[in-house]
């Protein structure tokens, strides 16, 4: 009973501190969609894609190998979290030469100056120390200290870019600027954490930084396979339709994502516990480890399904007239946001085995064909069809996980144990 109220109690913080920090863009909106015009606020999603985008070079998903190196006694935690930061240092060069290069193309794609995209870089980088720095205390479960940063860094977005956008009128730059200022901001301060906690060594291992590099490197095609899954259908229709059309597109996107609020938050307790349970090899958990997960994604599409319904009724107060287009868009990438966290339910047990190769190529095999239905689909229905491609995607990119998952890491998936977990249900009621 202990042990379950640790967990709601972790879970509680984490979703009120990512309701917070992952709600930004829809606390924002309002204020937003009546002080930008659509061009302005497809350009803002332009800019914050690329930082997205240059995330997963710059952070190599090593915030992951965190969750999983912490609870291995054979290494030395410190020199390993020294030799991420070696990997991430010389990934962040590599970044910026690689911008440099491609600059004329990434100017084409996304319309924006060069010095947004060096400045988005920036962003990037500070990012990755967060998200490591955030990784460490999930580790160490410690979701007060990860709250308060998460917290810290949505406050700091949110006032400057009110500041910025509504009293200054810097337009979308305002935007930027702001949400880019508290990435920087955080990211140095996280560092610097880092350090006063003793997590870092003197001397990177030459070993452990192999290893970082062996976890990173098979992970980038299931990252960049994840940004053309989530993120390419925007520029798609930035360059298909136009960009007063993406900012339609990305209002319906950032209402359709509040469901991630509960997932990220459910994630973020669940992957400890799971890859700490998983480790103990038993039958009798295990079945109910898949009984917990069945539930829960069930209940994402219940909630899917009812805020569906009140994103109908609601959207005139969240969203400035030139936004109401969106309408149509909402259930959409509701039901297949239901989807990623399924996703990500499963793909926890892929990690556990450490094959992240499997999870790469899944990815990327449906990251290109959601590349190619998107172009297809935004030719033929407009911005409809980059709705109608982001659910299907999701869908084959779960089951095509959960097949994956099931072969790496056999579970019980044909026999969950239901009565348990309703047995332990009403002991607690009790």
């Amino acid at each position: 009973m202990q042990g379950l109220r640790k967990f709601a109690g972790s879970a509680a913080i984490y979703v009120v501190s990512s309701a917070v920090a992952s709600g930004v863009p829809f606390l924002l909106m309002p204020f937003l969609t009546r002080s930008l015009s659509p061009a302005e606020y497809g350009t803002v999603g332009l800019f914050l894609l690329c930082v997205n985008f240059f995330s997963h070079f710059t952070g190599l998903g090593l915030n992951g190998a965190v969750s999983v190196r912490y609870f291995d006694n054979s290494i030395n935690f410190s020199a390993f979290i020294s030799s991420c930061l070696t990997v991430m240092a010389v990934a962040a060069v590599c970044s910026a030469v690689l911008i440099l290069l491609l600059s004329a193309v990434l100017i084409d794609l996304t319309e924006l100056p060069v010095g947004w995209l060096q400045f988005a870089l920036v962003c990037a980088v500070s990012n990755s120390a967060i998200q490591l720095r955030l990784s460490i205390w999930q580790a160490q479960r410690k979701p007060v200290l990860f709250g308060a940063m998460r917290i810290a860094q949505a406050l700091l977005d949110i006032f400057l870019s009110i500041a910025l956008v509504l009293f200054l009128l810097w337009g979308w730059q305002g935007r930027a600027i702001g949400a880019g200022s508290a990435f920087v901001a955080l990211g140095i301060i996280s560092l610097l954490l880092i350090w006063r906690d003793g997590l870092t060594s003197k001397t990177p291992s030459w070993a452990l930084i192999k290893s970082a590099i062996r976890f990173g490197i098979p992970l980038l095609p299931h990252l960049v396979g994840g940004f053309l899954l989530l993120m390419v259908d925007r520029l798609l229709v930035a360059k298909l339709v136009s960009i007063e059309a993406a900012g339609i597109y990305m209002v319906a996107v950032q209402i359709g994502l509040v469901l991630n609020l509960i997932i990220t938050a459910v994630n973020r307790t669940f992957s400890p516990w799971l890859m700490k349970t998983l480790s103990l090899k038993d039958p009798a958990r295990d079945r109910k480890i898949v009984a917990v997960t069945y539930l829960y994604v069930l209940a994402l599409f219940i909630i899917a399904a009812v805020c569906s319904v009140a994103a109908h009724f609601l959207l005139p107060a969240l969203v400035g007239k030139d936004f109401l287009q969106s309408a149509p868009l909402i259930p959409y990438f509701l039901f297949g946001t239901a989807f990623t966290g399924a996703y990500f339910m499963v793909t926890n047990y892929v990690f556990f085995t450490g094959r992240t190769e499997f999870v790469s190529f899944s990815t990327i095999i449906i990251g290109v064909a959601n590349v190619l239905i998107s172009y297809q689909l935004i030719l033929a229905y407009g911005i409809m069809g980059a709705a109608y491609s982001f659910l299907i995607s999701q869908a084959a990119l779960f089951f095509a996980t959960w097949a994956m998952s099931a072969r790496v890491l056999p579970m019980p998936w044909s026999n969950p144990d239901f009565r348990a977990i309703f047995v332990n249900f009403k002991k607690q009621k009790s």
